[in-house]
């Protein structure tokens, strides 16, 4: 019959959904702990960013947001909601960058202060 699902097909919806969320949740975790990392490797570089304190405390603050973000998608996939499997790949990236970034930025930031 045309439109009837059988017991299987449901099942290994589900299934699906299950492990997609799963994937999700590792992601945005992954997220959240190396974006947490830049963030306090931002603010830990804030003393030795002298000429540019400024611009560094706005990084910082970004930082933390871009966590705080974070945060809420992973409460939200906690609580049984659905996130977007591209954008969790999209902002597992960004926190990845950010981080190796901040981690290059030291020798400039002791050469510039």
């Amino acid at each position: 019959m045309p439109g009837v699902y059988s017991c299987g097909t449901i099942q290994n919806h589900y299934v699906h959904i299950i492990k997609m969320s799963l994937l999700i949740q590792i992601t945005i975790t992954l997220s959240v702990v190396i974006q947490l990392f830049a963030a306090v490797i931002a603010l830990s570089r804030l003393s030795l960013a002298k000429s540019f304190k400024a611009a560094w405390i706005c990084i910082s603050l970004a930082l933390f947001l871009m966590l705080e973000r974070r945060l809420i998608s992973l409460w939200h996939v906690y609580q049984g909601g659905l996130e977007d499997p591209v954008n969790s790949l999209l902002g597992l990236a960004v926190s990845v960058f950010m981080l190796m970034g901040l981690i290059g930025l030291k020798t400039f930031i002791q050469t510039n202060a």
